[in-house]
């Protein structure tokens, strides 16, 4: 039932812009295939709102044919790509995609705090944003929002961000 609601919270926000997208909230993005931009959480959102498939590739593929390493793969975790980021409890940086990862990869789990969580508690619990992952950053604080909303609810002032 909570998936449903979500769906129809982006068709509902969609129809605004004139494109109306079903898309799942699974965390697979992909990149512009010459800067490796992150362009749009999925490729189902890049197929609904970009214009020229050619410019895009999943992000992983852009690593592996850019930045070659020399460096053995280490053993993976076996973890949803769900886009449910996890902060940093004290400085509300994002540094997982969900909780998963962050069990997989980070020692001590008293640290951290779902993102969503973060933003609800230390800011404003009246705001109701997309699942669109945009990314803004702020180098200062470390503090990565997933879009421009996210950012205006936790009332940081644009000037001071600017593309992950």
């Amino acid at each position: 039932m909570q998936t449903l609601t979500i769906v129809l919270t982006i068709a509902l926000i969609s129809v605004a812009s004139a494109k109306v997208c079903f898309c799942p909230q699974v965390y697979l993005p992909v990149c512009h295939v010459k800067t490796g931009e992150i362009l749009y959480s999925n490729e189902c959102f890049a197929q609904c709102y970009h214009d020229n498939m050619n410019e895009i590739i999943p992000c992983h593929l852009f690593k592996k044919v850019n930045k070659p390493t020399q460096e053995p793969v280490k053993d993976e975790c076996i973890c949803s790509q769900e886009f449910n980021p996890v902060c940093h409890k004290t400085t509300g940086k994002q540094l997982y995609s969900n909780e998963c990862f962050a069990r997989c990869h980070h020692e001590n789990m008293n640290e951290l705090v779902l993102c969503s969580d973060y933003i609800k508690s230390s800011k404003n619990d009246d705001c109701v944003c997309t699942f669109i992952f945009e990314p803004l950053c702020n180098d200062k604080d470390q503090i990565m929002f997933g879009n421009e909303c996210l950012a205006r609810c936790a009332k940081v002032n644009l000037k001071t961000l600017h593309k992950c």
